[in-house]
């Protein structure tokens, strides 16, 4: 894509270039730890590193992506590539409509040209196009599933296309750097991926023998199925600007006498709304928070669309073809002042179709994506995206950009008035208020009980990736180490055993096994193995990816594991001897025989996501593939019972105890109801299917449960499925449980879940009893027999790390008398709210009773002080002291960046594995008894403090400064040691780290 202004590559490189009587080709510098390459001084890589980052911004500025294509859709299509590669191959196709080169082969249809080295004379400018009947016509399936696709979604005109060139390229291939020909090529140039995820990359410089590209201006990633638009749009002149605006102040000055009806004027502080043709309620307006609950005013609540929108704003769009004609009925002016903002949202799904236009007029400003707000002061996060919108400038969102991620204008990014146009079209089955549900008078509608969910806190700490660490009693723990530096990607119990299964990253096998040496227990890897390839298939010769192991499965007799690789094989292995079993392998070609020729559309299935055994008859096993077919094959018979035909990409399954029916979810966050019927053993649509957090585009489920009750309804179970523009970066697990619903929301990754539930063969119900949620920085337990479902306090693993630490302090032999203060002033700051005793209590612990107590207290980056139980193995929550309301200032200290606002739905409710807090600080009047102790504790010789004297005391009266505390002030080095040595049982000199 050629930056705007420049006709001739050429032309742009020497502009690009320095020239100066003082200039000095190809100087390096590393003095500053960077190379630098052209530039003299700071000034000039200043100048150089601003001028890519308009460039970058002007390539940004021409490029439009949407998402089109299904996956369907894309196997559909790649087949018929594959035809026109096979016909290409037969020579069926006319000499200039094939054009090969080192991993990478051109098929121009329609219209071809000459280009690179088959010019006679070289440059940009010397293309030309074949004569006409030299190429192949554009094949109709081109038209039919391509083109058809883009003019229905409006991205290009009926009748645009008359070349179609297919870019066929191989690992490793590539494509130089170039410009599409502006003498041949009118614009938008429009290309749709296929195969695979790549990259599309701006501004690269290439070189040869061997191959190497500089680093690009601007990296864009293309994901398979996504269209790409390349354009540059320049349509409002300055001339053109100052017209429009002198119109939206006569909008202004109408609106200020009145003129207009009520519901066109939405006023707030430093930014006015003007509705036309459409208005809707938003944000404070809704009876019912959230998203989804926008709706459109009556018909002639809001003022129709002036003359002048029509005339010198949308006719300019529609000439050039940036809409459609008719297209829009739905016209807002946003008049900013300085400092004036919107927070972050996405314009209603329900409401708006895409894309969404907006024109800037007055000033230069920048639309933000992903970020966050908070309030008192006003304060926002770094956006993931900041793009420039300068005056006159015409933005329009779609796909990802308009549905999936957050936008909004931020209030330092308005330094002078502004104002924007944005443009619409509402959708035919929007809805709309009654005239009545606009009366004050009338009562809001009962609102129905919200899933309880909560926020999450930021943590850094990371675990020993190839060690396998295995957790029972309290004070029950056994850690064994890889030989191999791999990553551990699975571990799998084998109960009654006391043997643990685990994968690693390197596709190996290694089993453990708790072992009795010198009158201890010990885990120990007994042996391993590694899955070999397919003959002729899963060999060297094939991608070593073919044979990777994606998921484990466990027979319950434990003498069989069943391996699902990403070639769509899945293998049968003998525990414990870890051996291949004799039983032939299961292969995709056995399956594809049993699948009707519509559903293969000459596509694999993909890899294997999921195996489940059947609850009722062992010899069963259900077979998820990723792209979405599901089998329950019979092992016995080497039969497929039942076929599954989804289309939907395929992330878990999980049976209903009867066997009857199952669950699968789904990367577009939704799940489905399967019944498992012997007299139809192909079934092509689920019993149900549901989007729990639609309609808004969801993350996947990652995994799904089914448990049934006694009790009442099944409880469903799945991690993930959050709305993936507003709650994208949240950890949860839902619950759901007839017309309850709890979303728990924990401060780190899911990595799984599971529930302790019955598992008698005789029974009726699975009747679960506790969820166990295996967390990136804690494990975390949720009573499901206590109302609320609350959370079980853990003994171990507490997250350490929830706040960023920036001070500690260790204290060895604390007075019994003051252990008991601390202990029953976090007693009463956390509640048991359940009973329950920890539900994981395999092993006996054979460690005595510490015979002294340690404590440790950690001051926190969210102005938190925590206090530990550092006398055993691992730490103990005991007491939490917030210090943020003692430093009161304008800003409401309950505010954070990851805050819920009133108006975003869901509520979050806090899961962790520590008990809730009544209140989530801690005065220190409430806690005045205990910190008097402590600090004679710490004046106190007894302690063997650096300098410890009965004498020295904190004045917590007044400020308190470096000088008041230097006595107890030790290195970081000596700190590090205090805390690597605070199991020891003799006392340690204490110290407090200030960083």
């Amino acid at each position: 894509m050629a930056a705007s202004g420049f006709t001739d590559l050429r032309e742009k490189l020497k502009s690009m270039t320095p020239h100066r009587d003082d200039y000095k080709p190809k100087v390096s510098d590393y003095s500053n730890g960077r190379k630098r390459k052209y530039h003299d001084s700071e000034e000039d890589y200043s100048d150089y590193e601003e001028q890519r980052e308009v460039e970058a911004q002007k390539v940004q500025d021409g490029i439009r992506q949407v998402n089109i294509f299904s996956s369907v859709d894309c196997a559909h299509i790649e087949a018929k590539i594959d035809d026109v590669v096979s016909k290409a191959e037969k020579g069926l196709y006319r000499e200039h409509t094939v054009d090969r080169a080192p991993l990478r082969n051109k098929y121009f249809f329609g219209e071809g040209y000459t280009y690179g080295a088959q010019l006679e004379k070289r440059g940009p400018g010397q293309e030309r196009l074949y004569s006409k009947g030299e190429v192949d016509d554009i094949p109709d399936w081109v038209h039919e599933l391509v083109i058809k696709k883009l003019v229905e979604s409006r991205v290009i005109p009926e009748g645009f296309v008359n070349s179609a060139v297919i870019n066929d390229y191989q690992p490793g291939g590539c494509i130089v750097s170039h410009v599409d020909p502006i003498h041949i090529f009118e614009r938008p140039i429009v290309s749709v991926s296929f195969f695979s995820d790549s990259a599309l990359c701006f501004g690269c410089k290439f070189q040869f023998k061997p191959i190497r590209v500089s680093e690009p201006v601007l990296f864009l990633p293309v994901r398979r199925g996504s269209v790409t638009v390349l354009r540059q749009v320049n349509i409002f002149s300055s001339v053109d600007c100052a017209h429009i605006e002198a119109k939206i102040d006569d909008v202004v000055s109408k609106a200020e006498k009145g003129l207009y009806r009520e519901h066109t004027v939405d006023r707030a502080p430093l930014r006015n709304k003007y509705f036309f043709g459409e208005g809707y309620t938003y944000g404070a307006q809704l009876e019912k928070r959230g998203p989804g609950q926008e709706r459109l005013y009556s018909k002639g609540e809001v003022d129709d669309i002036p003359d002048w929108v029509h005339e010198l704003v949308i006719k300019k769009l529609v000439e050039s073809r940036v809409i459609p004609e008719g297209f829009v009925n739905s016209a807002v002016i946003n008049d900013y002042q300085p400092g004036g903002c919107i927070v972050s949202h996405v314009d209603p799904i329900h409401i708006f179709e895409r894309p969404i236009v907006s024109v800037s007029f007055f000033s230069d400003s920048a639309l933000c994506f992903g970020c966050k707000f908070q309030f008192k002061p006003i304060r926002v996060s770094e956006p993931v995206l900041f793009l420039p919108v300068r005056r006159g400038s015409v933005t329009v969102l779609s796909g990802y950009a308009a549905d999936e991620i957050t936008h909004c204008i931020r209030p330092q990014d308005i330094k002078e008035r502004r104002a924007v146009i944005i443009l619409r079209k509402t959708r035919s089955d929007a809805p709309r208020l009654e005239t009545k549900a606009l009366s004050a008078t009338d009562p809001p509608a009962a609102t129905p009980e919200r899933p309880r969910m909560l926020k999450p806190k930021r943590s850094h700490r990371k675990a020993d990736p190839d060690a396998a660490h295995r957790y029972g009693a309290p004070g029950v723990e056994f850690t064994g180490l890889h030989k191999e530096t791999a990553t551990v990607t699975q571990m799998h119990f084998l109960p009654g055993q006391g043997r643990l299964l685990s994968l690693l990253d390197d596709n190996t096998l290694h089993l453990w096994e708790i072992n009795l040496r010198e009158g201890s227990s010990h885990l120990e890897e007994i042996r391993s193995f590694i899955l070999p390839g397919r003959a002729s298939f899963e060999s060297a010769n094939a991608p070593t990816s073919v044979a990777r192991v994606t998921v484990i499965l466990l027979w319950n007799s434990c003498d069989m594991a069943c391996l699902g690789t990403e070639g769509g094989g899945v293998h049968f292995v003998e525990l414990p001897s870890l051996t291949l079993a004799d039983s032939k392998p299961l292969f995709q070609d056995e399956i594809m025989q049993s699948v009707p020729e519509e559903y293969k559309c000459g596509k694999t299935l993909g890899p294997v996501e999921s195996l489940q055994e059947h609850p009722q008859c062992p010899s069963k096993v259900l077979i998820g593939y990723s792209r979405g077919l599901v089998v329950l094959w019979d092992q016995s018979t080497r039969q497929v019972d039942n076929l599954f035909l989804g289309n939907l990409q395929l992330e878990s399954l999980g049976w209903e105890r009867s066997g009857k029916t199952f669950v699968s979810s789904h990367s577009d966050g939704g799940y489905m109801v399967w019944a498992v019927n012997s007299s139809n053993p192909r079934a092509q649509q689920p019993v149900t299917s549901t989007i729990p957090y639609g309609p808004f585009p969801c993350k996947a489920i990652n995994k799904i449960q089914w448990r049934t009750s006694e009790s009442g309804s099944p409880l469903v179970l799945f991690s993930g499925g959050m709305p993936r523009a507003s709650y994208g970066d949240r950890h949860c697990v839902t619950v759901l449980q007839d017309k309850t619903q709890v979303t728990l929301d924990f401060t780190s990754r899911v990595i799984d879940f599971f529930t302790i539930h019955c598992t008698e063969s005789e029974k009726e119900y699975d009747d679960p009893n506790a969820l166990v949620v295996l967390l990136e920085e804690e494990l975390v337990v949720i009573d499901l027999q206590t109302t609320g479902w609350p959370t079980i306090p853990s003994p171990y693993l507490a997250p350490l790390h929830s706040s960023a630490i920036t001070c500690s302090y260790h204290i060895s032999n604390v007075p019994a008398k003051l252990w008991e203060r601390i202990v029953g002033a976090g007693q009463q700051q956390n509640p048991l709210q359940t009973h329950v005793k920890w539900p994981v209590n395999g092993g006996k612990s054979l460690s005595p009773e510490p015979r002294q107590k340690g404590l440790l207290l950690t001051g926190h980056e969210d102005g938190t002080v925590r206090f530990w139980d550092a006398s055993g193995v691992s730490l103990k929550p005991l007491y939490k002291l917030s210090t943020a309301n003692i430093f009161q200032t304008d800003c409401d200290h309950n505010d954070s960046l990851t805050q819920q606002g009133e108006d975003e739905w869901p509520p979050f409710r806090k899961a962790n594995g520590t008990r809730k807090m009544q209140s989530e600080s801690s005065s220190l009047e409430e806690a005045e008894g205990v910190f008097e102790e402590i600090q004679a504790a710490l004046s106190s010789p007894a302690l063997d403090s650096p300098n410890s004297s009965a004498d020295i005391t904190l004045d917590t009266t007044a400020d308190i400064t470096v000088e008041d505390v230097k006595d107890f002030l030790v290195s970081a080095e000596e700190a590090e040691k205090n805390l690597k040595n605070m199991s020891e049982e003799e006392p340690r000199s204490p110290g407090i780290l200030i960083n």
